[in-house]
């Protein structure tokens, strides 16, 4: 009787054991799965913030204005004007800046400062402000560069000067070519009074069409006499071409040589 008293005590100890470990087992899975659970809502809640925070750093096309209206606007105070200019014309805007007047861009901000610039000689310091000059009116060097001035209250000129930016030694740096003659000559323009060619074509090129001539048909004629031998035509000099060759790039300045 004793050993079956002993044999069902250890099958129920079993059985309670087996239990045990069977909502062990459970328990673990339910919190393994809830663990889960929670990893994926934290996952997909940093995926959106990280969407959100890259949609709203970024400055596209259709948010542009906006941001720029932002920028401006905790820059400067916004002011009710009643009355204000409004003009595309710089001359004019100076002139109403000049006389303390409410000058307006197009998208209605205002307008507090102009620019105005004139040419400045890096070599003798004299200043001009002819905009079309190529070479200094005082020292005749080809060393005049734009800059930015201003007037104080007293109506004298400040020049504003950028240290930072380096003179650029572009067209400088070769020795200059041998000077060429002739009517087609193709040498760079170094003083102001240099003469220069005319760079006009052959009179055979601006001949035109004989309305007289026995072969004249309808407007053209078949058997016209065509330049395509002469110089300037191959330098594919026009009569309707106004603006020169020469002027088109710097013969002094470095050609890149293509590679084969």
């Amino acid at each position: 009787m004793e050993c079956l008293e002993v044999e069902q005590n250890i099958d129920d100890v079993l059985v309670t054991v087996n239990e045990n470990i069977d909502s062990h087992e459970l328990n673990n899975a339910v919190s393994t799965e809830d663990f889960d659970e929670e990893e994926e809502e934290v996952d997909d809640d940093d995926d959106d913030d990280e969407e959100d925070d890259d949609e709203a750093g970024w400055i596209t096309p259709s948010n542009v204005e906006k941001a720029k209206k932002e920028i401006h606007s905790e820059l400067m105070e916004e002011t009710s004007v009643k009355v204000a200019c409004i003009t595309t014309d710089f001359a004019m805007q100076n002139v109403l800046k000049q006389m303390n007047l409410n000058v307006a861009a197009l998208d209605g901000r205002m307008i507090k400062q102009l620019r105005t610039f004139i040419l400045r000689c890096y070599t003798c310091f004299n200043t001009t402000s002819i905009m079309t000059k190529l070479f200094c009116p005082k020292c005749g060097n080809k060393t005049l560069k734009r800059v930015a001035v201003s007037l104080d209250k007293e109506g004298k000129q400040q020049i504003h000067i950028n240290a930072r930016r380096p003179l650029t030694a572009r067209g400088k740096k070769f020795s200059l070519p041998r000077i060429q003659g002739g009517k087609h000559s193709n040498n760079p323009h170094l003083v102001e009074d240099q003469p220069m060619p005319d760079q006009r074509p052959t009179r055979l090129a601006r001949t035109k069409n004989n309305p007289l001539d026995d072969d004249y048909i309808a407007g053209f004629s078949p058997f016209v006499m065509r330049d395509v031998t002469s110089k300037s035509a191959q330098l594919k000099i026009r009569p309707t071409t106004d603006v020169k060759h020469w002027m088109r790039k710097n013969p002094n300045e470095a050609v890149r040589r293509r590679r084969k």
